[in-house]
Formats: C-alpha cells, sequence, structure tokens
C-alpha cells in the first residue's frame, strides 16, 4: 500500500505492564489470556464469523469471530498487523494444526514493501535507529525510532536491493535500509514497524540465502548485521508490546 499510518494502541501498552500477555508461540492455558504477534489478514467471503482470517507468522490460522467495539478495523486481503488476541474456540485439522477461533481486542498496521533497485544515488538515506530485525513469515521485519519535527509529515522507508555488490551471488544478497526525512528536522522521536517481502530474493531450487543488510545511524555511521532466510524460518517477534504513547508514525 501507498501509506500507512502506524496507530498507538493504549490497550496493548498497558497489557505489557500487566504481565498477563502471551507471545504467539506459548501453548495456551486459560481462555483469560491474551496472545500478541505478527499476521497476515485474508478476507473470506461468506466465512462464518467475521469473514476474516489470520494467519500467524508460525502458521497457525485465527478464525476472527469478533472485534473489540473500541477498535476500528478495516481489513484487506495481504494486509500484515500485529495482532492482539483472545483464543475463544479451536477447530483440529491435519496432524497436529488447529484453527483457533479469536476475539481481536486490538491490531497495529504493519507497512509491507518489497526491495526496490535501480541507482541508490536517487535514495535518501538519512538516519534511524534501528531496535530489532529478524526474519519471519517471508518477510525481513524491522522495528526502529526516526526523528522529526512535525508528526504529519510523510517520512520514507524503502530496502534498497543492491544487485551490483562485489559480493552478490547466489548465496549472498545486500540490502540497504533507505529512510526519507523529506525535509523534516530531527527532534521528536518515533517508533516504526516496517515489514519487507523476501521471496523474489531467493534463486529458484534454493532453500535459503543470506541476507546482508546494513542502514544508517542517526550519527551518519553505516552499520551492518547478516540474517538468513529460509521461507520456513520463523524467528521469534521483537518490540511486540513497544508503542511510545501519544505519538503516532507516519511512513510509506
Amino acid at each position: 500500500m501507498n501509506k500507512i499510518k502506524i496507530a498507538l494502541l493504549g490497550l496493548l501498552t498497558a497489557a505489557a505492564f500487566a504481565g498477563c500477555g502471551k507471545f504467539l508461540d506459548e501453548t495456551p492455558n486459560s481462555s483469560g489470556n491474551f496472545w500478541v504477534g505478527y499476521a497476515n489478514v485474508r478476507v473470506i467471503e461468506d466465512s462464518p464469523g467475521t469473514g476474516v482470517h489470520l494467519r500467524l507468522d508460525n502458521g497457525t490460522v485465527l478464525e476472527v469471530v469478533s472485534f473489540s467495539a473500541r477498535i476500528d478495523f478495516d481489513p484487506y486481503d495481504g494486509m500484515r498487523v500485529v495482532v492482539n488476541f483472545s483464543k475463544v474456540g479451536e477447530t483440529p485439522m491435519y496432524g497436529f494444526s488447529s484453527r483457533w477461533q479469536v476475539h481481536v481486542n486490538d491490531f497495529v498496521e504493519v507497512l509491507t514493501k518489497k526491495p526496490v533497485e535501480g541507482d541508490a544515488a536517487a535514495l535518501t538515506d538519512d538516519g534511524v535507529d534501528m531496535r530489532h530485525l529478524w526474519v519471519s513469515g517471508g518477510y525481513l521485519n524491522t522495528t526502529f525510532l526516526y526523528y522529526c519535527t512535525d508528526a504529519q509529515v510523510l517520512h520514507g522507508i524503502d530496502l534498497w536491493l543492491d544487485a551490483d555488490h562485489p559480493d552478490a551471488d547466489a548465496q549472498n544478497v545486500y540490502v540497504e535500509l533507505r529512510h526519507d526525512a523529506r525535509g523534516d528536522a530531527a527532534r521528536r522521536r518515533m517508533f516504526a514497524r516496517a515489514s519487507f517481502e523476501l521471496s523474489e530474493l531467493l534463486p529458484e531450487g534454493q532453500n535459503s540465502i543470506n541476507i546482508h543488510f546494513s542502514w544508517k545511524d542517526h550519527n551518519g555511521v553505516r552499520r551492518s548485521t547478516t540474517k538468513l532466510y529460509s521461507p520456513e524460518l520463523n524467528e521469534e517477534p521483537q518490540d511486540l508490546f513497544f508503542f511510545e504513547s501519544g505519538e503516532t508514525a507516519n511512513i510509506q
């Protein structure tokens, strides 16, 4: 999608301090608990309940039967979210898998984009403070801080693929996070999330590839790390409960 405003959810913040939340890979032990995880939306017409299914990065399918009255959830196919939900039922499926019936308590939409190619000089390279980076659900997932003066100024975020990197080959790809502050002065700190699709970077017939990721920090220092990507790899998500009260990241 072209633009996303990442809403900051008071319910999730409060839940983090309450200490009763569960990460998506924990075994449920009470219908009173809630879970938080990254998921992709599928809208199914004529389906029981709301017609909305969520597929967590670990493969669990959530059939949404109801939403909290306090949220405005307008889902579309392929939408990526961090979702806070409560389990209200379970339908056994094949093998050890199952489909959960859930009530959605709250959510935050996550910006999703594909890597871009082309001339690096055409992409602005303003700094960010990277918090976490992990691979799950077929995405390179990031959480980071950027700075602004006017929260209404739309900042640009891209993952640039350096196809001509001298060390790039069938086992190694090189990408850079590019941030375009669009002239917005660095005064206020904002928290943001972005997930980048990786499937098109994997050569046909291969099961994995090394993703060499770099970014520029706010001091102008170029930093880097390497992550292994495989379609089956699901690392533990980070910053599930991290929101900054009163701030709204405005990125595209």
